[in-house]
């Protein structure tokens, strides 16, 4: 018997290179929840290694390189295969035809001013800040402070920038190939 044909009939049973393995066929729901589990265990693995990487700059004030760049990277993979399959134009973006730049520039602040605060806040436990004076660490401070504001507001609103023209583009071949048909 041949294995690419069933017997008797002469219909393909199994694809060029899976005769060894049969197709499963998969029940949606059972993929969905698989899905959630792996969201939830990503979801705990991320945070896990965002939480040691804080640790480490919070005592030794050094990070491990590796793994930060692991952590980052994951993220970006993550994001940037959202952004190619349209699941991060979802709901800001859908129908949208001028970019929202004023609610873009409202979280933009909270993007860097949260984590500006926090880095501001390490700084200051430092032991060597007792050294410079209330009134020069109060200045540095809030230059600091400014200007990763200024850095992330300006990464975060480019970004959302480049998603809403791509989830635009996205939208038009959507409208196009319907009028094709």
């Amino acid at each position: 018997m041949n294995f690419t044909q069933q017997a008797g009939n002469g219909n393909p049973q199994y694809r060029k290179g899976q005769w060894m393995m049969k197709q499963k066929k998969t029940d949606e729901r059972v993929v969905a929840e698989i899905n959630r589990i792996y969201k939830v265990g990503y979801v705990i693995l991320s945070f896990g290694i965002g939480a040691d990487v804080l640790l480490q700059i919070i005592n030794s004030n050094r990070v491990n390189a590796l793994e930060l760049f692991v952590l980052m990277l994951a993220q970006v993979v993550c994001l940037i295969l959202q952004v190619r399959k349209g699941l991060a134009d979802d709901n800001q973006y859908a129908e949208a035809d001028t970019f929202p730049l004023r609610h873009n520039l409202k979280i933009g602040v909270l993007v860097g001013f949260i984590p500006g605060l926090l880095l501001v806040a390490m700084r200051l436990m430092q032991p060597e800040v007792q050294a410079f004076g209330a009134q020069s660490m109060a200045l540095i401070a809030g230059i600091m402070l400014v200007s990763i504001v200024v850095v992330a507001e300006i990464f975060y609103v480019g970004l959302q920038y480049v998603v809403f023209r791509l989830a635009k583009r996205r939208r038009k071949h959507m409208y196009d190939d319907q009028e094709d048909d």
